[in-house]
């Protein structure tokens, strides 16, 4: 898992209902914990935190994103794995 920062415009989320105290915290503090992220072919796909990801589009706000960048092991094929373990 990496740490990266994004523009609201590289993330593809899901529009979830919030409470008005995340709205007010997200408007005075920003993003604190990190968004989980995987990429796709155009972009990334939000994993966790659609809710702040609302936020940060109703706020039209213009800021970098922390995202947590989960790895796709889905790609790795059998070698991967048969290098990893030797139990």
């Amino acid at each position: 898992m990496k740490v990266i920062y994004l523009k609201k415009e590289d993330l593809k989320f899901t529009r979830k209902n919030y409470s008005e105290s995340l709205k007010s915290s997200i408007s005075r503090i920003k993003i604190q914990i990190a968004l989980k992220v995987k990429v796709v072919e155009d972009g990334y796909l939000v994993i966790d935190g659609h809710k702040r990801m609302t936020v940060i589009n109703d706020l039209n706000l213009d800021i970098n994103i922390p995202c947590l960048l989960i790895n796709d092991f889905e790609k790795q094929g059998s070698t991967y794995w048969g290098s990893m373990n030797h139990h």
